[in-house]
């Protein structure tokens, strides 16, 4: 894990103003810079400011909309809220709290602790002393993060911020600690490669910046540990039941469950469907047999079942529940039996034929000689596959060219972060600069583009929300007989795509849905069933391929 500056040290301590606040500009200026803010001419992007007569415009990092202080002199008369790139005040705005941008804040202490102890040192280094200067002036410059443990008199972890009452959950903590050592390792064969040393002397090259898995604290908060348990075995019982006779349609069904209930067996039946159970439900009342009322949910130990004062299952009556039973079953000799709905329309046990695509042999969608976006660096041309040697043994690594002839090497394992660019008339774009905004002031506006069609959708679908539709018909023991048809065993998500087709369907309000599904994952088994459905009321479906 990454170290922080640690907690006490004042670092993410916020830039507070409010009304009638005495406010320095050209201080707080000096202190946004230091907090990781670029002074612009016009804050319309996150992590800006600009300053400009009695005025501060701030945009602060964590917040949707950027803040106009005005001053009267040294006295903050009014905070609004405006719009970027117009600066239309859009209202008053409460106190404000900037928070730093970065995670790593410069303050002038710092760099006087870091200077006097690189004393000896700067006067044979002239890259040291510049970077000093920089340390000094507030100004970020790459690699910045190895002054860390000059700045600070220890290295903090992420756990020291946490709140009291933060319940930490440990996943699997032998894994972690392995991994956490194995990274390490890794990160210090890398640092001795490219040459790199720690700026503490007599130190190795992750001294300060990372920490080791011992050096974790979560001090007095509650810890919850999570592990792998091996089974110890269990007993083996013999449980002499059948399968419940009740498919081959409604007749079936209801002669089936009548049979038991004259036989004295009580009988549960599991139908998750709240339509459909609300169905049967009617349909056996109206062939004279005895319900109970509709039970909700099924307590999973016996101390749940007392806490919710469950109650036995009645012979001679039928309960109907909305559990989730993959096949019924009958037991003659406690004169029990559970019926699923699978069991009234049963399914053919044909799985879909496997894909014979191996995943791990997929290629990646973009080649040597295409530009690609990094999720946190920017837009880059990829150059190429490179395999280097780390720790005695060979990584491969996707070599990423930026502005200025930088470099960065992504291991494969994050292949997920690059993805290829797509733009206009398949122009070329204009790389990023590392360690700069450009990438933050881009995104932003991204964010804000995408933010107006938010708000435009959402009005779109106020609007159409008050459109009234046909309110098609619940289904028919047609459609159930249709259904049951099919040769394939429903997934998870295409059951919940046709209950949420048929809810759509039933409702007044017009349909507005997309199913969207690999090749061959079922989407046309859902298509036909809301086609047969429409049919039902007798309306037409137009298919376009």
């Amino acid at each position: 894990m990454r170290a922080v500056p640690p907690q006490g040290s004042h670092v993410y301590d916020p830039l507070s103003v409010a009304v009638g606040d005495e406010l320095d500009l050209e201080q707080a200026a000096e202190t946004l810079v230091r907090m990781g803010y670029d002074r612009v001419d016009a804050a319309d992007e996150p992590g800006t400011f600009a300053v400009r007569g009695g005025i501060l415009d701030v945009y602060p990092a964590d917040a949707q909309h950027p803040v106009r202080a005005e001053l009267f002199g040294d006295e903050v008369e009014s905070l609004k809220r405006f719009v970027p790139g117009t600066g239309q005040t859009i209202g008053d705005s409460g106190p404000v709290d900037v928070y730093p941008r970065r995670e790593l804040t410069l303050s002038k202490r710092g760099a006087e602790a870091a200077a006097d102890a690189l004393e000896d040192r700067v006067r044979k280094n002239a890259d040291l002393a510049r970077e000093l200067e920089s340390l000094e002036q507030g100004v970020f410059f790459p690699g910045i993060e190895r002054y860390l443990p000059l700045l600070y008199k220890r290295a903090g972890s992420v756990t020291e911020y946490l709140g009291h009452g933060t319940l930490v959950v440990v996943a699997e903590p032998r894994s972690l600690f392995d991994d956490a050592l194995r990274r390490n390792e890794e990160l210090e064969g890398l640092a001795k490669q490219a040459g790199f040393r720690s700026l503490v002397p007599g130190k190795t090259a992750l001294h300060g910046l990372y920490l080791t898995p011992g050096e974790l604290d979560f001090g007095d908060r509650q810890r919850l540990t999570l592990m792998s348990l091996m089974r110890a075995g269990g007993v083996d019982a013999e449980i002499k039941a059948r399968r419940p006779e009740v498919s081959g349609g409604e007749d079936k069904f209801v002669g089936g469950i009548s049979s038991l209930l004259s036989s004295g067996y009580a009988v549960a039946l599991a139908i998750p469907d709240r339509r459909a159970r609300r169905r049967v439900g009617d349909l056996l009342a109206e062939r004279g047999m005895r319900l109970n009322e509709e039970r909700d949910h099924a307590a999973p130990t016996a101390e749940d079942a007392a806490a919710l004062d469950a109650r036995p299952l009645d012979r001679g009556t039928v309960d109907l529940t909305d559990v989730d039973v993959p096949a019924g079953f009958v037991l003659p000799e406690s004169r029990v039996a559970v019926i699923s709905i699978d069991d009234v329309y049963p399914r053919s046990a044909t799985k879909r034929r496997r894909r014979d695509t191996d995943p791990t042999k997929l290629t990646f969608g973009f080649a040597p000689g295409d530009y690609v976006v990094h999720s946190v660096h920017g837009i880059a041309l990829f150059k190429e596959f490179v395999r280097k040697e780390v720790m005695g043994s060979d990584r491969d690594y996707l070599h990423l060219e930026y502005a200025a002839g930088d470099r960065l090497f992504v291991p494969v394992e994050q292949i997920d972060r690059i993805t290829k660019y797509v733009g206009p008339d398949g122009a070329a774009p204009r790389v990023t600069r590392l360690n700069t905004a450009d990438w933050t002031r881009a995104t932003g506006k991204a964010r804000t583009a995408a933010r107006k069609l938010a708000f435009d959708l959402v009005d779109l679908y106020a609007r159409r929300a008050t459109v009234a539709g046909h309110a098609y018909s619940e289904d028919t023991p047609w459609q159930r007989e249709m259904e049951a048809m099919f040769p394939y065993e429903e997934t998870p998500d295409q059951l919940a795509a046709i209950a949420d087709v048929k809810a759509d369907m039933e409702s007044d309000k017009p349909m507005d849905r997309l199913i969207c599904g690999d090749v061959g994952y079922g989407k046309t088994e859902v298509a036909i069933r809301s086609a047969f459905k429409a049919t039902q009321d007798g309306k037409q479906v137009m298919v376009l391929c």
